[in-house]
């Protein structure tokens, strides 16, 4: 959507912007969601909004067509959500433009994660993902892509499934699902590295992230299922990512990233 002129915006522009852009929204999901005849009420969708002013952009969680339809719980949080990211955002002009993004999540959320590069798949019928995922992108972190090792372990070659038991066992930690308790003992056993955990069902938060290291072991966790990352600007669709102020940005110069290195509440 578009508004002309060139004038920052008014107080009361300002005030308003917010639920013009909600209506709109609910608008065209009105129209090219919900009115299509192949969605039924079951099915997940997600919305991602854009734009050059937006300090970082906006991905929802998934939610159901019906949760939408009722306007139930989910969907006021969503729009509660967009709403304080719009209210943060003090660079908006009336002649900016927003992107606007609805994908269908019928499909299971693994098929949509296979449009991301970034994301190193991680595939097993054990509980060891997070433990797969760590050793996959430490390896990442120190010989690099073309390394063999790291193309063994990105490929889910039985050598994947020895060193996630072999991290268990060093770090202290049981066999099974990994939860921030676990999380927290196998970082301090990676003392070399870094782990960031972003959250799919946390609206792309990041949920976890242990002492500044030099190298950031990157996973992305949909559900209880834990993936690894080698870009996360890529993921988040951005040139660049601060993990220290975990905000995303468009330049090449951190010194024009508007938070200055602090975290902004009103956007998360």
């Amino acid at each position: 959507m578009q508004r002309g002129g060139a004038a920052p915006l008014s107080t009361r522009q300002r005030q308003i912007l917010p639920r013009q852009i909600e209506q709109a929204l609910q608008r065209a999901i009105r129209e090219q969601v919900l009115q299509d005849p192949e969605v039924n009420p079951n099915d997940h969708f997600l919305i991602n909004i854009n734009s050059n002013r937006l300090r970082h952009s906006y991905h929802s969680a998934r939610m159901r067509v019906r949760e939408w339809m009722n306007n139930d719980l989910r969907a006021q949080e969503i729009m509660q959500q967009i709403s304080k990211m719009l209210n943060s955002n003090e660079q908006f002009r009336l002649d900016d433009t927003f992107s606007l993004h609805k994908t269908k999540a019928s499909l299971a959320l693994d098929k949509l994660l296979d449009l991301k590069k970034s994301v190193i798949k991680i595939n097993n019928d054990d509980e060891l993902c997070c433990a797969r995922a760590l050793v996959t992108m430490q390896a990442y972190c120190d010989v690099g892509s073309r390394h063999p090792d790291y193309v063994n372990l990105r490929r889910g070659k039985p050598a994947q499934a020895r060193k996630a038991k072999a991290l268990h066992q060093a770090a202290g930690v049981p066999e099974g699902p990994c939860g921030l308790p676990e999380l927290h003992t196998l970082q301090r056993h990676l003392t070399d590295h870094q782990i960031v955990v972003l959250s799919l069902d946390h609206n792309y938060q990041i949920i976890f992230k242990g002492p500044r290291r030099d190298k950031q072991i990157v996973l992305i966790k949909a559900g209880e299922h834990f993936h690894g990352c080698n870009i996360l600007s890529a993921f988040l669709g951005k040139s660049n990512f601060c993990i220290k102020c975990e905000k995303s940005y468009q330049t090449d110069n951190i010194s024009h990233h508007p938070c200055n290195g602090k975290k902004c509440p009103a956007c998360f």
